[in-house]
């Protein structure tokens, strides 16, 4: 098992490695840089940006916006 030291140094080296080529756009995702096409998952963006989205499959949550108001709903 690695130290706490060395653990930091492998993540350190990883992150550097990743983002020379990825764009690192959530705590845990990375999508490949390019000019013309963009890689980044369009499920998390449209959910980090504040926008509605929909439940599907049993304990699916989603949420929408009536009016002012966002409402929160999940399938059981």
């Amino acid at each position: 098992m690695p130290s706490q030291e060395e653990s930091e140094q492998m993540y350190l080296q990883i992150e550097q490695n990743l983002t020379s080529k990825y764009d690192h756009y959530e705590p845990s995702h990375y999508a490949r840089k390019d000019s013309i096409r963009d890689y980044k998952g369009k499920h998390n963006i449209h959910y980090w940006s504040g926008h509605d989205y929909i439940a599907i499959g049993p304990g699916g949550v989603g949420r929408y916006t009536e009016g002012n108001r966002r409402i929160r709903y999940q399938n059981v």
